[in-house]
């Protein structure tokens, strides 16, 4: 009995571990189509709050709408593997690799910038990621070029 229940252990955690590596290539791949897309031709922004922005905000805040539309992207694959380091983390006892995941995705402008970005500032973000204006890819020095001033 106890080595079935040893070959049961053992064929769950095989399949656990294979299913977290399918996770991590799944999104791999995804992320890398992704990043392939055709970036949008921006012909004038005109946004009224991005034009109110000084350069260091409009820069910060199109860099943090590029990561959205790329979060956007990948938003299934990623899930699915903090699905997968979610039960992982269960099975082994050992939450680590969740947290080492969380703190990856933490966006270094956020902490770098957080002297501009409140609220407000990430409403707008959000609202601009969430508009067709950039559609889904776009160059962050050609959409700064073409900020009506």
């Amino acid at each position: 009995m106890k080595l079935l229940v040893s070959m049961l252990v053992a064929l769950i955690s095989f399949h656990a571990q294979a299913n977290l590596e399918s996770a991590l290539q799944a999104l791999d791949s995804k992320t890398k189509q992704c990043t392939e897309k055709p970036e949008e031709k921006l012909r004038h922004i005109d946004d009224p709050w991005l034009i109110s922005r000084d350069s260091t905000s409009r820069k910060v805040a199109l860099l943090l709408i590029k990561e959205r539309l790329m979060e956007r992207c990948v938003e299934t694959e990623e899930k699915e593997l903090v699905y997968r380091l979610y039960l992982k983390s269960l099975r082994d006892d050992d939450i680590q690799p969740l947290k080492d995941w969380f703190e990856f995705k933490q966006s270094g402008l956020l902490t770098a910038h957080d002297d501009l970005i409140d609220a407000e500032f990430l409403d707008n973000v959000d609202r601009l990621s969430e508009s067709d204006l950039f559609g889904e890819s776009f160059d962050v020095k050609e959409a700064l070029s073409v900020i009506k001033n």
